[in-house]
């Protein structure tokens, strides 16, 4: 009498996609990429207005919200750059909130790793705003 193995029932293919084909989680798959994609999308979004407040408040006060909302280029206006370039400064606060939507974005994907990427991203934005303000 010939036995043949028992019959194994394939797997189902996870609905969100998280696994590969060899049945671990794939780091970045499909659905993070959409996630990570559409973050940097809101953080275009969202720097639009925040320019346009940042340069409606460079003249009434001493520019102090404009660095509260981009401080990355603020400290570097201090401590880096030189007296005319002003470029590379535009540059990097044009970047700063596509790239907190993109950190933002890919630990969403990833459960409680969430609230400490958030909370790393508040404490780099504020201290760098402490800084800039000396």
């Amino acid at each position: 009498m010939k036995r043949y193995p028992p019959r194994v029932e394939p797997r189902e293919t996870p609905v969100l996609g998280y696994e590969g084909p060899s049945g671990r989680r794939r780091y970045f798959d499909d659905r993070r990429a959409n996630v990570v994609a559409i973050s940097v999308v809101v953080g275009v979004v969202v720097t639009i207005p925040a320019m346009v407040l940042a340069v409606l408040s460079m003249g009434s006060d001493d520019g102090v919200f404009a660095r509260f909302l981009f401080p990355l280029s603020g400290c570097a206006a201090v401590f880096v750059a030189g007296p005319n370039d002003y470029s590379s400064l535009v540059v990097l606060a044009l970047v700063q909130f596509p790239v907190y939507g993109g950190v933002i974005g890919f630990y969403a994907t990833s459960g409680r790793r969430l609230r400490i990427a958030v909370g790393v991203l508040l404490l780099i934005h504020f201290l760098a705003f402490v800084a800039c303000l000396r």
